[in-house]
């Protein structure tokens, strides 16, 4: 089964997807919202629910031909078969939601600066993103990244497109153990990632990030970020 088939039909149970989904959305802001590279769009799909219009965006056939079949019928929902970085938005939108796609980009300021063209005046984008570079595993390249992000890197590409960090959170920091020990044999931990969903560590993790969430941790394998347009790319 593919990561697109695996997330629609666990990931809103899976501790570490479910996690990420209500933080990014205690972050939205505005009406009109942009999805980059959203996969099967579950966080769209959310903010649809709340009155939101949502433009789903990906180049992935699987995750566009099941949001065309989802929501053929919901004038608040647009799909648009495109690049994320090569975006042909202008002014359009309140808020970018890049939930875990920056790290596939080869050039991520690019897709930063068409993001920034994308949004109004004032609007916001909402990142997610695997952190700290040293562990990178094969975890990472199975998934297809090309990176991890230090934190002032992050900040600093902002910067560039002309964004103004608003809000920065490293979070779970009990997978980087997990990282490290399985780059150091050399095998990943993605069927495992996935396995927890229907085991009782699952509900025991999810009250782990909760309380995590709340420490003042200067690192994780995660890390969530709103920044703000400041000024047009």
């Amino acid at each position: 089964m593919d990561e697109t088939a695996l997330i629609e039909k666990l990931g809103e149970r899976n501790w570490w997807h479910s996690f990420k989904t209500k933080k990014v959305l205690e972050l939205v802001e505005g009406n009109d919202i942009l999805d980059l590279a959203c996969g099967p769009g579950s966080i769209g799909e959310k903010l649809l629910a709340k009155g939101k219009r949502v433009t789903f965006l990906d180049n992935s056939k699987e995750s566009l031909k099941l949001l065309r079949k989802k929501h053929a019928d919901d004038d608040n929902a647009r799909v648009v078969d495109g690049d994320a970085s090569r975006l042909k938005f202008s002014e359009e939108f309140d808020c970018c939601i890049c939930a875990d796609a920056l790290e596939h980009m080869e050039d991520d300021v690019k897709v930063l600066n068409g993001v920034n063209r994308a949004l109004r005046k004032g609007g916001c984008i909402i990142i997610n993103s695997p952190a700290v570079k040293s562990a990178f595993n094969e975890h990472d390249r199975a998934l297809g990244h090309l990176r991890r992000y230090d934190r002032q890197e992050l900040v600093s590409k902002l910067g560039q497109a002309g964004f103004r960090v608003e809000f920065i959170k490293p979070w779970n920091f009990i997978s980087l153990a997990a990282k490290y020990f399985s780059k150091f044999i050399g095998k990943r931990e993605t069927d495992l990632f996935w396995k927890m969903t229907d085991s009782p560590l699952n509900g025991v993790l999810k009250s782990w990030l909760e309380i995590e969430w709340l420490l003042p941790l200067s690192t994780g394998s995660s890390i969530i970020i709103k920044a703000r347009k400041v000024r047009s790319a």
